[in-house]
């Protein structure tokens, strides 16, 4: 019945995970569709406690994640640009589970300047047809704290 209302539809499992369960890998590829950075970071909260925008993230090293995300991104296509893939870690068997894929910045995707990638200078760099060196190494030891409020204004 959906399906004839809406269209085609995708239904999604639940998968149950908390707070520092959402990860995200951020890639850019050149004009040849090659890496020339990675970034994998997780939200440690969000706005909403099922979820929503990241409002505190930190940079993290998983490199089997990292791993299956340029491998699912080199069999999907050609890309140029920046990539995000987000994932979520199941509470219930430890496995990470494809939620999506962006071709666009992540929201708190100042975390990778502020850890040591800087993926608008570089692809600002790429998009006026520069070679930049591969830069894949960052650093773990901060956190991204994102002011997020909603505000009303009285107009008149």
């Amino acid at each position: 019945e959906t399906e004839t209302h809406y269209g085609p539809s995708m239904i999604q499992e639940n998968i149950p995970g908390i707070g520092g369960s959402i990860h995200v890998v951020g890639v850019l590829f050149d004009r040849d569709s090659k890496i020339v950075s990675t970034f994998v970071s997780r939200s440690l909260k969000t706005k909403y406690e099922h979820g929503g925008p990241a409002v505190v993230g930190e940079p993290v090293k998983n490199e089997k994640l990292k791993e299956d995300t340029v491998r699912l991104l080199n069999h999907i296509g050609k890309w140029f640009g920046p990539i995000n893939v987000e994932f979520k870690r199941s509470s219930k068997d430890g496995k990470f589970y494809l939620l999506e894929i962006n071709a666009r910045y992540w929201g708190y995707g100042y975390l990778s300047t502020g850890a040591g990638i800087n993926f608008p200078y570089r692809a600002v760099k790429l998009c006026r047809g520069e070679k930049i060196k591969p830069l894949h190494s960052y650093k773990t030891d901060i956190l991204l704290v994102r002011c997020i409020e909603d505000k009303i204004f009285k107009t008149k």
